[in-house]
């Protein structure tokens, strides 16, 4: 939802065929987990409903189109055989067989912004609610009332850390996470976990449980800034950043401002064992200008940048680098490439 906020600041964006690319192969070690390609969720033009998905096969090196999805998809989750996209704007969760590259189905779950995945179930951020799904019935079986506007999710500690944004245009009446138990779908004790204003759909966690939620500011005299939560619950403020992806112990942070009417970015790793903080340069060239999200791939640990460096009403792109910044790959991708999910 907060992405919508940047469209009616004019961001117009489209959805269209995906080409061809080239890629590594990753099943050289079958004994380790690997990804044979990634979905990639392409968001489409604004008020049109013609948003996208897309598949970029490691193996063969190429980028297929595997059809339309609906209006204003966000985040997705793979488990088992399918991938579960949320479609903020057609109140849909599609489901997407990955063996056969098509949406088989839908689920109908109000407003969904996010999905994650624990304990076997689906659990679904939407409205004011969490919902929990069983994916072998495809019902929701079960939800949780946590706030106005919720945005994202991320599972650590045995437990779902839920943004609550607060009334749309507001920045003020949200400013908080929810903590969720997924055993019995009920808020853990009474926590709620004050952080920054705004914050939305960009949340990460570390291996050791640490929580990284990006809190957006008020897009005017309050900056975007990211706040770590540690497993005690203790919220601070971390670094500046607008996207964040982690890996073990290394967030990947991009912070993306505007100095006039130019865009300025900047790449970032640091450590989430310190509580503050250390960052060092990202990248070693040819960084995408205007990104529009990071994300690792939880087998190779190679990180992810989509961008819209054409425009956008070009088709955007895709670049992989290693967990040193080394650019190793560029794909195209569809208009607005808004996200991935690794098989």
């Amino acid at each position: 939802m907060k992405k919508l906020f940047f469209w009616f600041l004019g961001l117009t964006l489209t959805a269209a065929g995906l080409s061809s690319c080239e890629d590594s192969n990753d099943n050289d070690a079958p004994a380790q987990p690997v990804s044979r390609g990634a979905f990639v969720i392409n968001q489409g033009l604004w008020g049109r409903n013609n948003a996208s998905l897309g598949y970029i096969d490691f193996e063969s090196g190429t980028v297929s189109n595997c059809g339309p999805l609906s209006d204003t998809p966000q985040g997705g989750v793979a488990v088992g055989q399918h991938a579960y996209v949320a479609c903020f704007g057609s109140n849909l969760l599609k489901v997407v067989n990955m063996a056969t590259q098509q949406v088989e189905d839908s689920i109908r779950v109000s407003a969904p912004q996010a999905v994650v995945s624990t304990q076997g179930k689906l659990y679904v951020v939407g409205a004011d609610s969490v919902f929990c799904i069983d994916p072998s019935s495809k019902r929701i079986t079960d939800a949780l009332y946590v706030g106005p506007n919720p945005y994202g999710a991320v599972v650590a500690n045995g437990f779902i850390y839920v943004t609550i944004g607060g009334t749309y245009g507001v920045f003020t009446d949200g400013n908080r996470i929810v903590k969720v138990d997924p055993h019995n779908l009920t808020p853990a004790g009474s926590k709620e976990i004050s952080v920054g204003t705004n914050p939305y759909n960009q949340m990460a966690a570390d291996a050791s449980g640490n929580v990284f939620v990006v809190c957006s500011g008020n897009y005017s005299d309050i900056p975007s800034t990211v706040y770590r939560i540690s497993p005690a619950d203790v919220a601070t403020a971390f670094c500046p950043g607008t996207y964040i992806a982690a890996k073990d112990h290394t967030l990947f942070v991009v912070h993306s401002t505007y100095e006039g009417s130019r865009p300025a970015v900047s790449y970032a790793t640091c450590s989430t064992l310190s509580a503050t903080a250390d960052t060092h340069p990202f990248g070693t060239g040819s960084m995408p200008t205007n990104p529009s999200f990071i994300t690792v791939n939880p087998h190779s640990g190679h990180v992810f940048v989509g961008h819209t460096d054409a425009g956008y009403d070009a088709e955007g792109g895709i670049h992989e680098y290693s967990a040193e910044g080394v650019l190793l790959n560029s794909y195209k991708a569809g208009y607005n490439p808004f996200a991935l999910i690794f098989e």
